[in-house]
């Protein structure tokens, strides 16, 4: 399955991603076989609102880092937790001036404990602290 997803730049990351202002909405779009015994599935073409629950900056993280968010949407998925690690940080250069980070989302845990692999990625910012946006690849990029 293909799906493309439309982008929307949004103000929000300069140097630092603060765990309690930064909310993103991500899209699964693909579902993988359930990993645990209870054979839990996640939907196709599921979005869903998160916080992240860490502090993640271009500074202090580094790549394959893991980081964890909670989906604040009401309805089946609420409270459950996002897994996911630092897939790539490239710092802004002088001319250039824009950072980004680029986050893979892993694992979706139920509050029951059902767990789930998940394909994800980033289509809008809520909160960001300072211009950040999604850039056309889905990474997170400063505004300069």
């Amino acid at each position: 399955m293909n799906t493309r997803l439309k982008k929307f730049p949004l103000s929000g990351i300069a140097r630092a991603i603060a765990s309690d202002l930064l909310f993103a909405m991500i899209a699964i779009f693909c579902s993988p076989l359930p990993v645990s015994a209870a054979k839990f599935v996640v939907s196709t073409d599921l979005a869903l609102r998160i916080r992240l629950d860490d502090t993640l900056t271009s500074v202090d993280s580094r790549v394959a880092d893991p980081f964890s968010a909670t989906v604040v949407d009401d309805g089946e998925y609420r409270n459950a937790r996002v897994y996911g690690h630092i897939a790539s940080i490239e710092m802004s250069s002088r001319v250039k001036g824009n950072t980004s980070m680029m986050l893979r989302f892993d694992r979706l845990v139920m509050p029951d404990r059902r767990s789930a692999t998940i394909h994800a990625e980033i289509i809008e910012l809520y909160h960001a602290p300072s211009r950040e946006k999604v850039d056309v690849e889905g990474a997170i990029e400063t505004g300069g």
